[in-house]
């Protein structure tokens, strides 16, 4: 279909009608210019216009299309075709654009969210060791939420620990991170907060932690800590499943799981200890990771649900309460430091979970 034709040959019908530009104009509804610019072939007309000329000139709309009188059967039948091959063409050039601009945007939504998530969670092992005292096993986690660090400091010789200072130092800083009479040390920080810790400095190993160690004596000792990279969000980087070949191994892994779990769960091929089961209309769904040493419940029916996701090596425990679908509470705590709400959850869940599989 030409627009010039079609133009043309609105405008000879118009003319033949003895009908101004602007009586037309007013007949379907639009401005003069807005019909010279269709009469000059410069705009195509929309279907709702085609409707209204064809009706006013008393002509059919595949004579407009066609831009010319149809007179026999034949040139009805080509000038249909010819239509229906336009119309067809353009909409599915409508459907490629659409598609081509949903994967444009979906992939700029993959983008932002990976340049703002990539290699976002880190966490690390902290140790160090000294003549007289040693730190092992303690961990780091850095993401961007929160920031936790757990730590032990044993003592090797008789004298009393007085005052332990934590400390992160770089090239251009000395820091003070927590200076505490206790031998355990535990923080949660918050990402940009930086009440404690730097994610920035930390995540880029700009710097080192150690410690500043003062005994009963009045003597200050230095502990250096190393911090070594457990894990790291990288998922284009899978990891392989390396199989188990050693059965000494397996057999040390095993000592470490609880009797009742290796009992009553179902180890699968994740490595991840699973027991589901029903009661009184409420169903429990129990797992144990015990390479991650992460323990989860999660209990409800249609009414309710309850989830404990519990790390027991940093003592930490995430609790949700959601009832008729609508979410009423969220907790995130340690153990050690407890308020009242916090200890209510942790009761239930240790009545009711820990002293039945972890006692």
């Amino acid at each position: 279909m030409d627009k010039e034709e079609i133009g043309l040959f609105i405008k000879k019908i118009r003319e033949e009608k003895k009908m101004t530009q602007q009586e037309l104009a007013d007949a379907i509804y639009c401005s003069r210019s807005n019909l010279a610019h269709i009469e000059s072939g410069r705009v195509f007309p929309s279907h709702d216009k085609v409707e209204l000329l064809a009706k006013i000139l008393n002509i059919t709309e595949t004579e407009i299309y066609s831009g010319k009188r149809l007179k026999t059967k034949e040139e009805i039948n080509i000038a249909y075709y010819n239509i229906w091959r336009y119309f067809n063409t353009k909409y599915k050039r409508i459907i490629i654009l659409s598609v081509i601009i949903t994967i444009i945007c979906l992939l700029f939504l993959f983008a932002f969210y990976f340049f703002s998530s990539y290699k976002t969670i880190k966490l690390y092992n902290i140790s160090g060791e000294s003549a007289n005292y040693k730190v092992d096993s303690g961990l780091l986690l850095l993401s961007k939420e929160k920031i936790i660090l757990d730590l032990k400091v044993e003592n090797k010789n008789d004298l009393q620990l007085r005052k332990i200072t934590l400390k992160y130092k770089t090239d251009n800083s000395d820091s003070l991170v927590l200076s505490t009479d206790d031998n355990n040390i535990y923080i949660i920080d918050f990402y940009k907060y930086n009440a404690y810790l730097d994610y920035t400095s930390i995540s880029k190993c700009k710097g080192i932690f150690y410690i500043e160690i003062e005994s009963s004596d009045n003597s200050i000792e230095v502990l250096n800590l190393k911090t070594k990279k457990e894990f790291i969000n990288d998922f284009f980087s899978p990891k392989p499943n390396t199989p188990i070949i050693n059965q000494q191994e397996t057999d040390e892994n095993d000592n470490f799981i609880p009797q009742k779990i290796k009992e009553q769960f179902n180890l699968k091929e994740d490595n991840i200890y699973y027991y589901n089961y029903e009661k009184n209309d409420v169903e429990y769904s129990l797992s144990y990771d015990f390479q991650n040493n992460i323990f989860t419940v999660i209990e409800g029916n249609k009414s309710y649900n309850k989830c404990w996701i519990y790390y027991l090596d940093i003592k930490n425990i995430i609790y949700s309460y959601s009832k008729d679908s609508n979410l009423k509470k969220e907790l995130d705590f340690n153990i050690d430091s407890m308020n009242e709400e916090e200890a209510k959850a942790y009761n239930e869940f240790e009545n009711n979970y820990i002293n039945k599989y972890f006692k």
